[in-house]
């Protein structure tokens, strides 16, 4: 329960009340997935010495504990220490095992982003969207690579479209917007 409303203060960027419910989370259970979020927010925010000593305590209990999901928190780690290709390495490893995870074929698409290959991460949050089309993360995600493949009619097509069906997407309103401005389309940005 308290990793769930984390996730949601988390996600409305109450980063600081956030940390106050995964450690909660941590105590009632030692919740790895808590610790990779934990590892985030202190990333994000700029604690390098305890983001430091965050990470160690997650690699410490990752080799004592025998945890069946191992391939996807050290992809979770790396993820957040921006080491990229290792973790589409064990984001791999643990799709072996569970090939319709679409959050990890999103997480996997986010990891070649950040290296630039747009092709790549396109084509995974393609298969992510195969198993799961209801995420506007995911199709938004997919406008981005559109974007930056210069595919901006695709990306103008996909971005109307999720606009039509949720209005309330307004991260799909800002690539819009973004989109119209790379094109200096200042009538319709």
């Amino acid at each position: 329960l308290e990793y769930n409303y984390a996730n949601i203060l988390y996600s409305s960027w109450s980063y600081e009340d956030a940390l106050v419910y995964y450690d909660a989370s941590i105590q009632h259970g030692d919740y790895l997935y808590a610790y990779c979020k934990k590892l985030k927010i202190l990333r994000i925010t700029w604690h390098k010495e305890e983001f430091k000593q965050l990470y160690q305590e997650i690699e410490k209990k990752l080799q004592t504990n025998d945890i069946w999901d191992k391939n996807l928190i050290y992809g979770n780690l790396y993820y957040e220490t921006q080491k990229f290709s290792e973790a589409i390495w064990e984001y791999e490893k643990y799709l072996e095992y569970r090939s319709w995870d679409f959050y990890t074929l999103n997480a996997i698409g986010d990891s070649y982003y950040k290296l630039w290959k747009y092709q790549e991460s396109l084509e995974y949050y393609q298969k992510s969207l195969e198993i799961n089309n209801k995420i506007p993360y995911t199709q938004n995600s997919i406008s981005k690579c559109h974007l930056k493949l210069w595919n901006h009619q695709k990306a103008v097509n996909l971005l109307h479209e999720l606009v039509k069906y949720n209005s309330q997407n307004f991260m799909s309103y800002f690539l819009l917007w973004k989109v119209y401005f790379k094109l200096k389309d200042n009538k319709q940005a």
